[in-house]
């Protein structure tokens, strides 16, 4: 059976980025655009009302910016997929990105495929950050845990930290783990509430240190 094509809104104040993304996106068989907003408060009323797969954000729009946005969205339902593409590739917008829970970044000067890449890595369940800024992020999350309480993990929360670090999906761990995704959601649940993270890109970077590399998301980092 044929799968249907994932669905994404695109929301940038410039109309021809818009432009060019849609057409960069609704070429590619499993991707379709569904709608295109020009300031944060737009995005925000199409990820309630259009239920999106992936929102493909800008950080400076006119009203409610995108990082905003982002935390507003994420608020009523965590388990959208939000990620930022921006002209501003420095570290305080990808911080700020991180902190609102979106789960992937990228400049909007990179290749074009980058950027169908990142769609639909966070679509399979993938943190997708370029690698300068992930080595500066594990760094800092190391540093964090030097002057922090250690904290022990059990079995079962080591593996579950090992997969989230991994990327995979809430699904795919249950699988992994032979669990169901209510006890996959408990035990991240938990491993939040102890690191003090909020949202799932903030957890895999606290528990990173904890876990060392895993094969997938994280095997550039040394």
């Amino acid at each position: 059976m044929e799968c249907r094509p994932r669905t994404v809104v695109i929301a940038d104040d410039q109309r021809l980025v818009r432009l060019g993304l849609r057409a960069l996106l609704d070429r590619e068989p499993d991707l379709v655009v569904v709608g295109e907003s020009a300031d944060g408060s737009a995005a925000l009323r199409m990820a309630r009302e259009l239920r999106p797969d992936v929102i493909v954000m800008d950080v400076r729009m006119p009203g409610l910016d995108g990082i905003s946005a982002t935390r507003e969205i994420l608020r009523g339902d965590p388990e959208r997929l939000v990620v930022v593409l921006t002209t501003f590739d420095d570290a305080e917008y990808v911080d700020n990105a991180i902190i609102a829970g979106a789960r992937g970044f990228l400049a909007k000067d990179e290749d074009p495929q980058q950027i169908i890449d990142m769609v639909r890595g966070v679509l399979a369940g993938h943190i997708f950050i370029p690698d300068a800024h992930v080595k500066r992020l594990v760094a800092a999350a190391s540093r964090e845990r030097l002057t922090a309480t250690p904290i022990a993990l059990g079995a079962r929360e080591a593996e579950v930290a090992g997969a989230v670090v991994r990327g995979l999906s809430n699904q795919e761990i249950a699988t992994l783990t032979h669990t169901s995704v209510s006890t996959v959601k408990a035990t991240l649940a938990g491993l939040m509430d102890r690191t003090g993270k909020n949202n799932r890109v903030q957890l895999a970077l606290a528990l990173y240190p904890l876990v060392g590399p895993q094969p997938g998301a994280w095997d550039s980092v040394v």
